[in-house]
């Protein structure tokens, strides 16, 4: 499975959507579970984490606002703190990222989420099977 995450406007995305075409990072190992388990440990609402169509191999998924909002305010010590518990997390299951890679997948994403804030986007996951 191959990850990422991207920011766009709403209006710029579809089914069919190409990260490359936006801002974006690669987050490899980042699937819907856990993302979900980011979100508790944010105590933020990941959304729906719904594809936008679920025809092909390919999905483009909203992360939801609140997750966003939240990853968007993290600083260089929380950042830390959160992915060495993100890492430990049972979503990970048996291939758990080290504690340096969780924080470079969390610097990433909080990263994008900051940028999406400033200009009033919406931060999405995009998976190929």
């Amino acid at each position: 499975m191959l990850s990422s995450i991207f920011i766009a406007a709403s209006a710029d995305v579809g089914a069919d959507t190409n990260p490359q075409d936006h801002p974006n990072a690669d987050i490899k190992p980042v699937d819907t579970l856990r993302l979900e388990a980011l979100a508790k440990l944010v105590k933020a609402s990941a959304g729906r984490l719904d594809p936008i169509d679920t025809s092909g191999e390919q999905f483009v998924i909203p992360v939801g606002d609140e997750l966003a909002a939240k990853l968007a305010t993290l600083d260089r010590t929380t950042i830390g703190t959160l992915a060495a518990s993100w890492a430990e997390m049972e979503a990970w299951g048996d291939e758990p990222p080290s504690a340096a890679d969780a924080v470079a997948l969390l610097t990433q994403m909080c990263a994008l989420a900051a940028q999406a804030k400033c200009e009033t986007k919406r931060v999405y996951l995009w998976l190929s099977l």
